[in-house]
């Protein structure tokens, strides 16, 4: 009986724990800023997306690594981002 009462315990903690994890990785994820919204750093944005002029931007290399009609431009850090379509 003791046995029983052990596992049933464990099994309770378990799953506790399982259900806390699940739900801490989806708030987070949730919490992620989309393509033009406001940012601080890169861990803001939805990955792949990068911070740069304060808004979530694709990073880019060239042109064609951007959204028709935008373009790949120099961002004020060290790497290169799509310009946003403006609104």
């Amino acid at each position: 009986m003791r046995i029983i009462v052990q596992r049933a315990g464990v099994a309770s903690v378990v799953a506790t724990w399982i259900f806390a994890v699940a739900c801490s990785s989806t708030d987070e994820a949730a919490a992620k800023a989309a393509l033009s919204d406001g940012c601080l750093v890169n861990t803001d944005c939805n990955s792949p997306l990068v911070c740069a002029f304060r808004r979530c931007h694709n990073a880019c290399v060239d042109d064609r690594d951007c959204p028709a009609a935008t373009r790949c431009m120099a961002s004020d850090k060290p790497f290169h981002v799509c310009q946003l379509v403006s609104a």
